[in-house]
């Protein structure tokens, strides 16, 4: 069954990258080497690194924090590092998350709460990503030749932004039409979430680090563009990137290639950016993301030439715990 996935995920990403190729004109891609600005670039790279490590480390450990198992900020930093690189090289972001959760475990954190701990995690990034897209996308409707397609994402994002917001109170309705089997397991769950949820500073708090982080990434995109001589307008490509963004967390294909060239296409070229400067874009992107994550791999050599990463003997005794 894995392996079907996995040959549906490539084929799809194949698909949606070949549907790119082909919407856009190819021979107008103008990339001017010769007007390469590395240390634009490298800015670029540090905006990612913080993203990546910074602060995807910080918001996760404040997690963890909330179920008394919050681990230093080094080890934090180096295992969100690690997480990114399986999140590019795997078929699923769950990769990533499955190796926080391992990673985590290694360090001492009871198996249950370190799941718990991601899953939170991974809702509370969505949620701040609903958020900043729907006010993003509000102030770039002026710029657009089609605003009604973009209220319609301001909507779709604002209905995401809410149910991720009153999070534990959806978990509690879902628990009335599960099996009783799954009660105690949910109980458990919803113990964790309320540690984050019912103080809503804290939850407010780590969704404006979310959004601090999005906001990196697309201002990465955007240098990366201007690194390599592509015309990339400042406050249109600021205000869409994080609707681009929002399509890369559909799960259908490899570290969101494929997905975030389409929506790159889409919504720039809604703002009268000709298809293949944004096509140009999200490659660029793409390969400097996929630069940046690959450090990650390294760090998770180390940590296994050190043994401080579980075996899988390990794991498999953690998972019958």
């Amino acid at each position: 069954m894995m392996a079907v996935k996995v040959v549906l995920k490539l084929i799809i990403t194949a698909a949606l990258i070949l549907a790119a190729l082909r919407s856009v004109d190819l021979s107008q891609i103008r990339i001017d080497l010769e007007e390469f600005s590395i240390f634009v670039w490298c800015a670029s790279v540090v905006l990612l690194l913080g993203q990546f490590i910074f602060v995807r480390a910080l918001r996760w450990n404040c997690i963890l924090g909330s179920i008394d198992h919050r681990l230093p900020v080094i080890k934090a930093m180096t295992f969100a590092w690690i997480s990114q690189f399986f999140n590019q090289v795997l078929p699923s972001s769950i990769g990533g998350d499955g190796m926080l959760i391992f990673l985590a475990r290694s360090e001492g954190v009871p198996l249950k709460l370190a799941i718990h701990s991601v899953i939170i995690d991974r809702i509370i990034g969505t949620t701040a990503l609903f958020a900043l897209s729907a006010l993003a996308l509000l102030f770039a409707l002026p710029y657009a030749t089609d605003g009604m397609f973009l209220v319609a994402i301001v909507s779709l994002s604002t209905v995401g932004f809410l149910a991720g917001f009153n999070f534990p109170v959806i978990v509690d309705l879902a628990e009335t039409f599960l099996p009783a089997r799954f009660s105690e397991m949910i109980r458990q769950f919803l113990k964790s979430v309320r540690g984050i949820w019912h103080g809503r500073r804290r939850l407010l708090a780590l969704i404006a680090l979310c959004c601090i982080g999005h906001i990196s990434m697309a201002t990465a995109a955007l240098l990366v563009a201007k690194a390599f001589g592509l015309p990339a307008p400042f406050i249109p490509m600021i205000l869409l990137l994080p609707g681009v963004f929002l399509f890369t967390i559909i799960p259908v294909s490899f570290g969101g290639w494929g997905v975030r060239e389409t929506g790159m296409i889409i919504l720039l070229s809604n703002t009268g950016m000709r298809p293949s400067d944004a096509l140009a874009i999200s490659v660029l992107y793409g390969l400097t993301e996929l630069a940046v994550s690959a450090v990650g791999g390294i760090f998770w050599l180390l940590l296994q030439r050190r043994s401080h990463v579980p075996s899988m003997e390990n794991i498999q005794q953690g998972r019958s715990q």
